[in-house]
């Protein structure tokens, strides 16, 4: 096992690209706690584990006129994240994540440093926080109805979910919708999982809910509008 340095991180909430401001993330899960000892216990107390929570702490420079704004937006709003540690290429493990972003630091600074942001967000209902893989990087654009790169993120016996960001988009007109569909193979036939996601037309964020499924393998559907259409995608599939 290789100690990682994440150099080449990405990350995206809905539709801003995070990682190009951000110089420090934290993603994580913690659980709620309640005494669950009994006299039968012993000598020693016994804990029991209730409900779960997304950890999510994002700080970085604060650029006001290119990420302020976009942040004002998000506030007091569910939000869609996708923090991939070593890079957008397909395939690559990416946590995923659908949160509030609870609070909003509209001035945080000091004398001689550059501002900063801070975004942290808390799980809302169905936003579990998952380790997944990506399926769809942003370095080429969807200009047509495609499908993304099919990953064996494993079987599905609890759901599956996928982040699904548009961080750019151009044309007449222009709307993209995405599907979650899993296949036992990655050449095999792929079977819709769940609901499409609604159709975008801007810039944005959908978190994606698939069906349960023994299938192993997983990919987008991705069904483009519109005349001469362009979106810059990234997106990433996780299972339970």
């Amino acid at each position: 096992m290789a100690i990682e340095v994440p150099t080449s991180l990405v990350a995206a909430l809905d539709g801003i690209r995070l990682s190009d401001y951000a110089n420090a993330i934290e993603v994580g899960v913690d659980v709620d706690t309640f005494d669950a000892t009994t006299f039968g216990s012993g000598q020693f107390t016994a804990t029991g584990a209730a409900l779960r929570g997304l950890i999510v702490n994002i700080g970085g420079m604060n650029d006001i006129d290119a990420i302020e704004t976009l942040l004002a937006g998000e506030f007091a709003s569910a939000a869609v994240l996708t923090v991939a540690p070593a890079g957008e290429t397909a395939g690559n493990v990416a946590m995923i994540g659908y949160g509030l972003v609870n609070a909003w630091r509209m001035v945080n600074a000091s004398v001689g440093a550059p501002s900063t942001i801070q975004v942290p967000m808390t799980a809302v209902g169905g936003g579990r926080p998952l380790q997944g893989l990506v399926t769809r990087a942003t370095t080429t654009a969807v200009t047509a109805t495609a499908t993304t790169t099919a990953v064996n993120v494993g079987a599905a016996p609890v759901g599956a979910w996928a982040s699904f960001h548009v961080l750019a988009v151009s044309g007449t007109l222009p709307t993209i919708t995405a599907q979650l569909q899993s296949s036992t193979s990655s050449g095999g036939s792929f079977t819709n999982r769940g609901s499409a996601s609604a159709s975008r037309s801007a810039v944005g964020g959908e978190w994606i809910v698939g069906a349960t499924t023994t299938d192993t393998w997983w990919r987008l559907n991705l069904t483009v509008g519109g005349t001469n259409p362009s979106f810059t995608v990234l997106a990433a599939i996780g299972v339970l």
